[in-house]
């Protein structure tokens, strides 16, 4: 049972469907794009608790796999009780989806570093947390993700905007903000760490860009130092001892003068890590899908570099159509994605173009050039 059912709940529904897995895929609206590939699709507020239990009785699933932030977590643990085994597992689910929740974890952990921040539940607190943090700052929802919700906070006359951004853009609504210092960085990694009953297994760590909190383009391997590297595996070490479960879990990592900063950690695959169907074996998708059946992950190898670059919608209406995709395709090297979203409000990510390459600069610049040929259009 998926809950969510967008681009990375597609691919993880598509690796369970190799080994023959019944797959029900949810979400808050019909025509999601892991809905196209799986068994049956269900519609549903998942963060209804009472609407969220009735579908779990209704389906009795063997696993429950959360792909999206916008879920009753509560109910995730009392499905646990009753058997039902969730992916990583419901605390790890509860904690790593909830930025307060998360920051209380990582605290608690020393070698664990972060930029400062503060947490407020009001505007009023907001203010507050500004000033003890600073300007520039990043106000973010509690629970959001791909960059909803987020604000680069300059002036304090627009903290009430920024409050306004998050609490409606955010996965809960009103639960509050997160205020983070705001820093120019360097680079940033993602890691990703497969937590395995023969123990833990490190991919090769990915670079990427972030514009507003949602990813550009990503490359494997990351090429950062072998310092920084073995300072994200100690901190992400840590951090899943902590959260427990089996699965895969995508980290989040600042990268500032060799300083290695923590940021956040997806229980599930990570939107980076894309990349991965095409440089190493097995991919992002396979990993959690056997770790959900059961099925073991003897290791992981890189078998070439590669590089991804998002292909992003701008403006109002339905997607009509994707063009120019034969064109970026003649190049041998050249793989891609398109998601199936139906529609576009503001912006949205609807597909990915993944590069092979000489190395993570080649395949970078290949995955950038393609996408650069595709256009999409959009209808009223």
């Amino acid at each position: 049972m998926l809950l969510g059912s967008g681009e990375l709940g597609k691919e993880i529904a598509i690796a369970l469907k190799r080994y023959d897995t019944y797959v029900v895929a949810c979400d808050r609206y019909a025509g999601a794009p892991a809905m196209s590939v799986c068994d049956e699709a269900m519609v549903l507020n998942m963060l209804d608790g009472e609407e969220l239990d009735r579908a779990i009785d209704s389906i009795r699933p063997d696993v429950i796999i959360p792909e999206i932030e916008a879920i009753d977590t509560a109910r995730l643990f009392e499905a646990e009780s009753r058997g039902i085994r969730v992916m990583p597992c419901a605390a790890a689910v509860d904690t790593a989806m909830n930025r307060r929740k998360l920051r209380d974890l990582v605290a608690e952990i020393r070698e664990v570093r972060v930029l400062p921040f503060a947490f407020a539940s009001s505007l009023r607190e907001l203010h507050d947390a500004v000033k003890h943090i600073g300007l520039p700052c990043v106000v973010k929802p509690v629970m959001s993700s791909s960059g909803r919700g987020q604000t680069v906070l300059k002036n304090v006359a627009d903290i009430e905007k920024a409050w306004e951004n998050a609490i409606t853009q955010g996965r809960c609504g009103d639960g509050g903000v997160m205020v983070e210092q705001y820093i120019a960085l360097d680079s940033e990694m993602t890691l990703l760490v497969a937590n395995t009953p023969a123990g833990v297994i490190f991919c090769e760590p990915i670079g990427h860009v972030q514009r507003n909190g949602d990813y550009v383009c990503s490359w494997q391997p990351s090429q950062h130092s072998a310092e920084c590297v073995e300072a994200a595996r100690s901190m992400a070490l840590s951090i899943i001892h902590e959260l427990g479960g089996e699965g895969i879990f995508g980290f989040e990592f600042f990268i500032k003068e060799d300083e290695v900063l923590f940021n956040e950690v997806s229980p599930r695959p990570h939107d980076t890590g894309m990349v991965t169907s095409l440089t190493q074996f097995p991919d992002e998708f396979t990993i959690h899908a056997r770790l959900a059946l059961g099925l073991p992950v003897a290791g992981v190898e890189l078998l070439r570099p590669g590089a991804s670059a998002a292909l992003v919608a701008y403006g109002n209406g339905s997607i009509a159509h994707v063009d120019g995709i034969e064109t970026a395709m003649h190049d041998k090297n050249i793989d891609g994605r398109i998601f199936g979203k139906g529609s576009v409000h503001g912006h949205r990510r609807i597909g990915v173009v993944i590069a092979m390459g000489t190395d993570a600069k080649d395949a970078l610049e290949r995955a950038n050039k393609a996408a650069a040929k595709i256009s999409i259009k959009i209808s009223d």
